[in-house]
């Protein structure tokens, strides 16, 4: 079981240290060095920007939800990003997270969300694909990293 909560300013350091696994190590961020708590406090807390975060039962942090705010002429929209810590992928939190954004979302009088997805990411295509998220195109070689160009799938979703 996890609560969801919104981010509080503590919580950095160990955002930092799940962010900076994936950078270093997968090609879930296209960001490939170490970051910082400050890194992350400017990704996450900026003007609109929502940040929520899954506490484990033992107080850890399992992971996070992040709504960027996009202009859109069509009305207001987030693109969400996702993280979990390694060990509680599989476990239906992902899911949880991404309907909590949406929730959110929605509430806040959002109209439609975007997600960007490594095309070799496939558990994060396959969980958007299962969320009823519509692929919309591929931007080819969107990123570098570990010695290859990396494509990314753009996914929408409306709201209403």
């Amino acid at each position: 079981m996890y609560e969801i909560r919104r981010l509080a300013y503590e919580d950095l350091p160990a955002l930092a240290k799940m962010y900076s696994y994936y950078a270093q190590h997968t090609v879930t961020t296209y960001c490939n060095h170490e970051v910082s708590p400050q890194y992350m406090n400017g990704l996450l807390r900026g003007p609109g920007h929502h940040c929520f975060v899954a506490v484990a039962e033992d107080g850890s942090i399992a992971g996070y939800v992040h709504l960027t705010p996009v202009f859109s002429i069509l009305g207001k929209k987030y693109e969400v990003a996702i993280y979990l810590m390694p060990q509680h992928t599989g476990k239906g939190l992902g899911r949880q997270m991404v309907r909590y954004g949406e929730s959110f979302a929605k509430k806040a009088g959002a109209r439609h969300l975007a997600v960007s997805v490594c095309t070799e990411n496939t558990p994060s295509l396959s969980l958007f694909d299962a969320l009823g998220y519509r692929r919309t195109r591929i931007k080819v070689a969107a990123g570098e990293k570990f010695g290859r160009f990396l494509d990314t799938q753009l996914f929408e979703k409306s709201l209403v």
